[in-house]
């Protein structure tokens, strides 16, 4: 079965390393052949791991009855490659976020 990458499914964290995935493999149509975009890919399914983990330790607590959704992950739970980006400044999800409606 292959996983879902749909952006409304997973952590910003996640969207950011899908994003980064899908760059990947869209520039580099060859290289990714030979494994040039598994860093990126295997980053990815660490991520949705950890989303996956901390479902269902919500889903214990609550006793089976938690229907919301995690938007970001715990700092303490991020993949080495999160940590990599966080270190190198290249993981601004703050930035992202724009004040009021911009039409």
């Amino acid at each position: 079965m292959f996983a879902d990458w749909s952006r409304q499914s997973h952590t910003d964290e996640c969207n950011f390393l899908i994003d980064l995935w899908k760059e990947c493999m869209e520039t580099h149509r060859i290289r990714r052949m030979f494994g040039y975009c598994n860093y990126w890919y295997v980053a990815l399914n660490q991520c949705a791991h950890e989303e996956r983990l901390i479902k269902r330790e919500l889903i214990r607590k609550h006793k089976g009855h938690y229907k919301g959704t995690i938007t970001r992950l715990p700092e303490d739970r991020y993949t080495p490659a999160l940590k990599k980006l966080k270190e190198a400044g290249l993981l601004n999800l703050d930035s992202d976020i724009q004040e009021g409606c911009n039409i």
